[in-house]
């Protein structure tokens, strides 16, 4: 996957990303925001597919 200046991700920052935003993700749910909803507000910025999201959140929780 790339990042918007074009140079290559290194493997796991997608991950790193995830947790630096897993507090603020938990208050979105505790919210009564969906998963879908709040990555489709944040994925971009996270750099990793939905499932990939997904299974953060699962391991996570």
């Amino acid at each position: 996957m790339t990042n918007p200046t074009g140079k290559a991700r290194k493997k796991g920052a997608g991950r790193v990303s995830f947790l630096a935003r897993a507090d603020e993700f938990q208050r979105l749910l505790n919210a009564g925001h969906t998963q879908r909803s709040i990555y489709d507000d944040h994925g971009a910025n996270l750099g990793i597919s939905y499932p990939q999201y997904r299974d953060q959140r699962q391991g996570s929780a």
